[in-house]
C-alpha cells in the first residue's frame, strides 16, 4: 500500500506543476546573481592584488632612487602615475598619490606636491591610517607654498580628526605659520597650549627651543 500524500503536499505539488516554468526562471535568476556576486567579488580581490603590486613596484623605485647618488624619481613618477590613473577608487591610488607628493615636495614644485596630497586625501577614506599624513602633507605644502591661513585650516583638519599621532605636529604647523604671518603672540600661545597637550612629544626640546628663539626675538610676548 503506497505512502498517503498529505492534502498539503498535493497543493505545493499542484502549485509547482502549475508554476515549474516560473520557478525554473527565478532559481536560473538566483543562480545567475549568486555566480554574478561571486564573479564580482572576485574580480574586486584581483583588482586590489594587481594595484597592490603595482603600488610596491612603484614604492621601491622610489627608495631606490632617493637613495641613490644623483637621485632621478622619473621612472618612479611614471610608475606611481600609473597606479593613481589605472586604479582610483581602490585605496592604493590615494597611497600612490602620497608618494608623487613627497617626490614633488622634495624637489620644490610645492604646487604638484599640494595637488598630489590633495589627490591622495579624495581617494583615501577617513578610516585609513593615510589619511593624517596626506592632511599633514596638504599643510606643509600650503605652508611652503606662503599660503599660511590655508595652511593653518589644513593643520586643524588633523588635529579634527578622532585619531592620530602627527597631531603635536600640526600644532607646531599652526605656530609657524603665526609666526610667518607676524603674530608672535598667537604663536608663542600655540606652542604653550602644544607643551601642555603633548608632553611626551619627540619634538618638546626643539620646540623649546624655537620658543626661546621667539621670546628673544619678541621679548614682550608672553
Amino acid at each position: 500500500m503506497g505512502q498517503e500524500v498529505s492534502p498539503a503536499w498535493e497543493r505545493l505539488y499542484s502549485i509547482i506543476k502549475e508554476h515549474a516554468r516560473t520557478i525554473s526562471i527565478g532559481v536560473l535568476i538566483i543562480a545567475v546573481a549568486g555566480g554574478g556576486f561571486l564573479w564580482n567579488r572576485s574580480h574586486r580581490a584581483s583588482l586590489r592584488n594587481r594595484a597592490a603590486m603595482a603600488l610596491r613596484e612603484g614604492v621601491d623605485l622610489f627608495y631606490a632612487s632617493r637613495q641613490a647618488e644623483n637621485p632621478d624619481f622619473q621612472m618612479a613618477i611614471a610608475s606611481l602615475s600609473g597606479v593613481t590613473e589605472s586604479y582610483p577608487g581602490t585605496g592604493v591610488a590615494g597611497q600612490a598619490a602620497l608618494y608623487l607628493g613627497h617626490i614633488y615636495y622634495a624637489k620644490g614644485n610645492y604646487p604638484a606636491a599640494l595637488e598630489r596630497y590633495q589627490k591622495a586625501v579624495s581617494e583615501l577614506t577617513s578610516e585609513s591610517p593615510f589619511m593624517e599624513v596626506a592632511l599633514l602633507n596638504v599643510a606643509y605644502a600650503l605652508e611652503a607654498k606662503r599660503e599660511f591661513a590655508n595652511a593653518r585650516a589644513a593643520y586643524k583638519q588633523v588635529l579634527d580628526l578622532p585619531r592620530g599621532v602627527l597631531k603635536d605636529r600640526a600644532v607646531i604647523g599652526i605656530g609657524r605659520c603665526y609666526e610667518a604671518q607676524g603674530d608672535p603672540k598667537a604663536a608663542s600661545q600655540t606652542y604653550k597650549s602644544m607643551l601642555k597637550r603633548f608632553p611626551n612629544s619627540p619634538w618638546v626640546q626643539e620646540l623649546r627651543q624655537r620658543m626661546d628663539m621667539l621670546q628673544a626675538k619678541n621679548p614682550k610676548t608672553q
